[in-house]
Formats: C-alpha cells, sequence, structure tokens
C-alpha cells in the first residue's frame, strides 16, 4: 500500500461519512462494488483512474482536488475537511498581517465565545 493511496483513502472515507453514505450507498453511485470502495479507503487498491475519482467526488459533493488534499490554485496546503468557502476565506487571512490576522481572531473568537 502507498502512503498517498491510503491518504486518497481516508479522505474519501471522511467525506463518505460526513455524507452519511455507507460504503454500499457510495459504490452504487460510482458504479463499484463495496469490496472496492472498503478497499480504496483502506488503501489496499492501485488502481484508481481519473474517471473513478471524479464519480466518487462528485457523489460526495466535493471536488478531485478535495480528495486529493492539493489546491490548484495555491501552492500551500488546503484545510482537510473545511467547506470551499471557509478554506478560501482562510486562505486569504494568511495574506493578512500578523497584527490583521490577531485581529480576526479575536472577532473569530469573540463570535464563536470562545475563552
Amino acid at each position: 500500500m502507498t502512503d498517498t493511496m491510503f491518504e486518497v483513502g481516508q479522505r474519501i472515507l471522511f467525506f463518505r461519512e460526513r455524507k452519511g453514505f455507507t460504503q454500499e450507498n457510495l459504490a452504487e453511485k460510482v458504479g463499484l462494488t463495496q469490496p472496492a470502495i472498503c478497499q480504496i479507503e483502506r488503501g489496499k487498491r492501485q488502481q484508481l483512474n481519473l474517471k473513478q475519482l471524479g464519480d466518487i467526488a462528485m457523489a460526495l459533493d466535493v471536488s478531485v482536488p478535495d480528495l486529493l488534499q492539493i489546491d490548484p490554485n495555491e501552492a500551500q496546503p488546503v484545510f482537510f475537511g473545511l467547506s470551499t468557502a471557509l478554506r478560501n476565506t482562510l486562505n486569504k487571512l494568511s495574506q493578512l498581517t500578523p497584527q490583521q490576522q490577531d485581529k480576526v481572531g479575536t472577532i473569530i473568537q469573540n463570535i464563536l465565545e470562545l475563552p
């Protein structure tokens, strides 16, 4: 098993569970078998083509870059498991000065009522 396939499989598992799908549900939506989905999620299936990856992403309402944990517009890691809108906002926040980031952080903490 390669680390990359295992990581992709773990992201598929994360998004599948977040969507409330069983392996059987996902398999039916993408034209694979439940054992194939199980192998993919465990990183044991080495043959996963782009069409299958795209079908899985579409069924889970995420993008292929979400499954691969890459951001096609930025050379920085994305924030795994967050919505696209929140990731985009966090990417914009990373461009602020440290002082501006502190102010935004304080505002967010006040909104969330965190200690």
